[in-house]
């Protein structure tokens, strides 16, 4: 008999987060002695990769659903939403700039912009031939893959800016070629290309010292680069930078991740010992090597600033800090790296944002016409001309976008409102060839030259730009950010406070599992002779990253958005040949799980 419907089983009303270590026993406590870098220490218990879920074998890995991992997964469509291309990145104003500069500021930059070049095709080095045959995760592999593609991007990118900037042959040739022309350089990538070599180092050691590269090696050239920012100099530099520190944090949020997930984890004093060896490292780069005073910082700040991100890596990787630094650069609070990556908390144009936008519009993106994304901290337009083709007007004024882009295939968009944002410059919206209005009031727009940039849009036929707002996008990033702590500060969680939830009991005192629906969403349980079909109804829309599906022998668990549906079965089931999948069109979960006992008609 199938079982349907909301049933009342008794629920409590906090959420409960279920791993697969604590399902199958696993204990996530370390089990490692000390190692150096020079090979397994004496007495070290041997790293077995088969007690590793990330690693051992999956024959599953070729196809992505059902989703194992929904929080690894989400963060490869975090990955997936940040894209960006060279291409996107302005250099016309740089080469003013970079005449202007003294030679010790040149010298600064092109020398940092050959590190970064080289270093980002080492860590594709360590992608391709280590980690990426290593782990037997499909979520993983999708986001290292995407990891490789943006690390691509980020190469062309610095290679296009020394070539943009050094016109002579001979010294382009050098910084190209830094690991071997330049000691400090070589120094850095020393560091990590032994780590790709080492076969004894764990995984987990390695995942450590990866996080350190692109999480302490790359921060204080990061924080140099936005040093000139602050100075108004060499905009596609520093856009590309904030570009590319987004990108990095994510990464290194991402190591940080796969590292939770490992059972058999390095000591807090091995993690440590890493750590403190890139901190050296990256220290001596930029205080002795390639010293910041050089274009006006600070060098003894730098060096607190490196602990300062340091110790913030290690929080991340359950460890407790070791420098006690704070952050002496008041300018990097608005930037996005290590544990920052959502640019606190402000928010990129996504399809949930716009669905819950379109419900004038019953939910459709594909034949929205209008659509208002206003005062929500938008800091980039993105994946906008992709949704929602038939757009003919858009209001997204009072956000914190800092530039015009990916609305070219708008075709039909006849008003677009950008007021009080944080434009400097009016581009790409050539295609957008049925505007007839464009209101930019209060942005930063200083002059006539990238009005010209309208010249092809013939329909145009107002168009407000000249108010200029008094402060600068940095202010405006500054205080959006207050309003958003002071918001935080004085909300009253009632729910917490007043009304604390109470655990739900997933199991009875005798071990055997409850029925519960804290999603109160409906289902239908089909008992058949040879096994059992879960249907659940889920809402089309919602993103399979959402759900978690996990089947035990005596009872299956569906976690949407975090709520629980679990439901015991009276037959014993096989957890390693049930399947899961959504329909197409109605976007149902369907979880099959052929039973033990088949019962065999005479």
């Amino acid at each position: 008999m199938p079982v349907s419907g909301i049933t009342d089983f008794p629920v409590a009303f906090e959420d409960v987060h279920i791993t697969k270590s604590e399902v199958n026993g696993h204990s996530s406590s370390s089990e490692m002695n000390s190692t150096k870098m020079n090979g397994l220490a004496k007495g070290k218990k041997k790293f077995d990769p088969e007690l590793e879920p990330l690693l051992r074998a999956n024959p599953g890995r070729f196809v992505v659903f059902p989703i194992k991992y929904p929080d690894i997964w989400e963060m490869y469509k975090k990955a997936e939403a940040s894209f960006w291309s060279s291409e996107e990145v302005n250099l016309d104003k740089d080469l003013r700039d970079w005449e202007s500069l003294k030679p010790q500021e040149k010298r600064f930059i092109s020398h940092v912009l050959a590190f970064f070049a080289a270093s980002d095709g080492i860590v594709n080095e360590n992608l391709v031939e280590r980690f990426s045959q290593e782990v037997q995760v499909t979520e993983a592999r999708f986001f290292y893959g995407f990891q490789i593609a943006m690390e691509n991007v980020h190469s062309e990118m610095y290679s296009l800016l020394i070539e943009t900037y050094i016109k002579d042959p001979a010294e382009k040739k050098f910084l190209f070629n830094a690991i071997e022309t330049m000691p400090c350089v070589k120094k850095k990538a020393d560091w990590a290309l032994r780590w790709i070599a080492d076969q004894n180092a764990t995984f987990g050691e390695r995942i450590v010292a990866f996080a350190a590269v692109e999480g302490i090696f790359f921060s204080g050239s990061f924080a140099a680069i936005f040093w000139l920012k602050k100075r108004g100099l060499m905009p596609g530099l520093t856009f590309s930078n904030e570009l590319i520190s987004r990108d990095e944090g994510l990464h290194t949020d991402f190591a940080c991740l796969m590292f939770q997930h490992l059972i058999q984890k390095p000591t807090s004093d091995e993690i440590i010992d890493i750590i403190r060896d890139a901190v050296s490292i990256e220290q001596e780069f930029l205080t002795e090597s390639l010293p910041v005073s050089m274009i006006g910082m600070n060098s003894n700040l730098m060096k607190e600033y490196i602990e300062f991100v340091a110790d913030r890596l290690l929080v991340e990787l359950r460890c407790p800090k070791i420098y006690h630094s704070k952050n002496p650069f008041d300018f990097m609070e608005n930037i996005s790296l290590a544990g920052k990556t959502n640019f606190f908390e402000k928010k990129v144009v996504t399809e949930e944002l716009v669905r819950k936008r379109a419900e004038h519009n019953e939910g459709d993106i594909g034949s929205l016409e209008e659509l208002a994304l206003y005062q929500l901290d938008i800091i980039k337009i993105d994946r906008l001309q992709n949704w929602c083709r038939e757009l003919q007007i858009l209001f997204l004024q009072n956000n914190l976008i800092s530039r015009i882009e990916n609305l070219s295939k708008l075709k039909k968009l006849e008003y677009l409102n950008l007021a009080v944002n944080n434009i400097e410059c009016i581009e790409n919206l050539e295609g957008c060839e049925s505007l007839q209005k464009l209101d930019l009031t209060l942005n930063f727009i200083g002059n006539l030259t990238s009005v010209q940039n309208l010249k092809n849009n013939f329909n145009l036929r107002e168009l407000f730009w000249n108010q200029s707002s008094e402060n600068s996008p940095e202010v405006r990033l500054a205080m959006a950010e207050q309003v958003r702590k002071s918001k935080k500060e004085n909300t009253v969680d009632l729910s917490e406070s007043r009304y604390p939830k109470r655990k739900i009991q997933l199991f009875k005192k005798d071990g055997c599992p409850l029925n519960i629906n804290e999603a109160k969403i409906p289902f239908i349980l089909e008992d058949a002779s040879d096994h059992f079909i879960l249907t659940v109804n889920v809402y089309k829309h919602l993103d399979t990253s959402f759900l978690d599906i996990d089947v035990q022998p005596w009872f299956v668990r569906v976690l949407v958005k975090g709520k629980i549906l679990q439901l015991t079965l009276n037959e014993e089931v096989h957890p390693d040949q049930s399947s899961a999948q959504r329909m197409t069109g109605s976007g149902r979960l369907i979880v099959k799980m052929p039973k033990v006992r088949t019962v065999h008609s005479d």
